[in-house]
């Protein structure tokens, strides 16, 4: 019932659009109700986003039933939105964009801050393989929460409203006075940043190889810092 859309408390896949519909007509917009099955080639709790597949197909079905023409950054944020209040993960806002503002052959640069974006190009000779590890897991019941909590904590520390304020070298001057695990957290997100401007560079000079060993040193950090890995994706 779309004058009365709440939260589903068993039916957690369809919260998603639940709550899509909700912040679309929180938004301003009239939707059309309508009967759909959804499909997808997305694997499900592989770490590609498929929550927020969900969240944007959905929008755009409502979207263009209804007549309606949301720009594609209102609808990556209003998705986010849906998955933080209706689904109960506190994400970031990278999966929606990706989803709602991607371009074949191109990598999307995002300032998570202003929201602005720069596609880039990626060079001729690169391919992307997507392979699977098939071991499963979903925002909802990971360490997503937690490594956010440690992070925003590393920030209060260092006095900053978030660790993209933090450069290299006041984290080393102070990594002394973090908790170790905090201190991880943070270091991870302080060069990972470095990395991400310094691959778009890469990526522009069509220096793949550069680009290649800055993906080696992502997952490194990943594991050992950030300690999402796992022993599947280590062999991959």
């Amino acid at each position: 019932d779309l004058n009365d859309i709440r939260r589903h408390p068993t039916e957690n896949w369809s919260n998603y659009q639940r709550g899509v519909a909700h912040f679309l007509q929180e938004a301003g917009h009239r939707l059309v109700g309508m009967d759909a099955v959804l499909t997808s080639n997305v694997p499900v709790g592989a770490g590609l986003s498929s929550s927020a597949a969900i969240e944007v197909a959905a929008a755009w079905a409502f979207a263009g039933l209804s007549g309606i023409e949301p720009d594609r950054v209102q609808i990556a944020r209003l998705c986010q939105q849906a998955e933080h209040e209706f689904a109960g993960v506190p994400c970031g806002i990278m999966d929606q964009f990706i989803v709602a503002l991607g371009r074949q052959h191109h990598a999307l640069l995002l300032d998570c801050r202003s929201l602005a974006v720069q596609h880039v190009l990626l060079p001729a000779t690169v391919r992307v393989v997507v392979a699977d590890t098939g071991v499963r897991r979903e925002l909802a019941g990971s360490a997503y929460a937690e490594r956010r909590a440690q992070c925003e904590e590393a920030a209060r520390r260092f006095g900053v409203p978030a660790l993209r304020d933090v450069t290299v070298e006041m984290l080393i001057t102070r990594a002394d006075t973090l908790p170790e695990a905090v201190r991880a957290r943070a270091r991870h997100i302080v060069s990972e940043n470095e990395r991400v401007l310094n691959a778009v560079a890469d990526l522009r000079r069509g220096d793949v190889a550069v680009f290649g060993r800055l993906m080696n040193e992502s997952h490194r950090s990943l594991r050992d810092d950030y300690e999402v890995s796992g022993p599947e994706l280590d062999a991959m």
